[in-house]
């Protein structure tokens, strides 16, 4: 059993903004949510190739093809690690991110790593399989960050860290061990922390937020990966001196 005081220590040590731990489990509701999404997502895309080849045009595969694939490994963290009993979920900010976050945050997790087995033992994960990752697996990120207890999804389906913002890395630690207290964290509806503000709904130039189902295809971070606009208004990015972090 690994003591959840000594990761938080350790985790600090390291130069993470936060970490949490949760149990390895099944995430049934969200395979509901994604296999149906999944589902309307494929029929949207059929109709877009019917048109397209009566019209002759060229049809592309959308860029979320990927996740159709691996379900039984994104909803079961055990499935996708043999062993696992706990997932780490670390934080870190953009500011202490660097140029490439993934090798940034990989390291940070690696050397947590090697703290832990110094203090615990190296079967403290599965050598076999590799069992850090940094939006390089087909684990739901955001939701193990939110079962860890570190925050919660907003409105603007950004993970949002309650101190730090939602301008935030996620990146796991697969181990082999119960933590205690093993903790689940946040229960709450993700809506209820936001409730009562519309800032991000407000600001989509392409005002797909607040629309159910969500169409990610019309978000513009699809196509640039780099728009913060719905996250430069969040109240939750705002530091002390009332500016906000970017």
């Amino acid at each position: 059993m690994i003591v959840f005081e000594d990761i938080q220590t350790l985790g600090r040590k390291v130069g993470l903004d936060d970490v949490g731990c949760a149990e390895a489990d099944y995430v049934e509701d969200d395979a509901r949510f994604m296999e149906e999404w999944i589902q309307a997502t494929g029929d949207r895309q059929q109709e877009t190739g019917n048109r397209r080849q009566a019209t002759g045009d060229k049809i592309e595969e959308g860029k979320l093809h990927y996740l159709a694939k691996n379900g039984d490994k994104r909803y079961d963290p055990r499935v996708l690690v043999p062993g696992t009993q706990t997932v780490l979920v670390g934080v870190l900010t953009f500011e202490h991110s660097g140029h490439d976050y993934h090798r940034t945050l990989k390291s940070k997790l690696y050397e947590l790593e090697a703290a832990l087995k110094n203090e615990y033992g190296e079967n403290i994960v599965n050598p076999d399989y590799q069992h850090i990752f940094c939006d390089s697996a087909p684990v739901l990120e955001r939701r193990w960050a939110q079962k860890a207890g570190l925050g919660f999804i907003g409105k603007n389906h950004a993970f949002i860290h309650p101190t730090l913002g939602s301008l935030v890395h996620l990146g796991e630690l697969f181990l082999s061990e119960k933590c205690i207290p093993n903790e689940i964290g946040v229960s709450e509806s993700p809506e209820r922390p936001c409730e009562g503000c519309t800032k991000c709904i407000e600001a989509c130039p392409n005002h797909v937020l607040g629309v159910e189902p969500w169409d990610v295809t019309r978000c513009i971070a699809y196509e640039t990966n780099h728009c913060l606009i719905c996250q430069n208004c969040c109240p939750f990015n705002k530091v002390e001196s009332g500016e906000f972090r970017v």
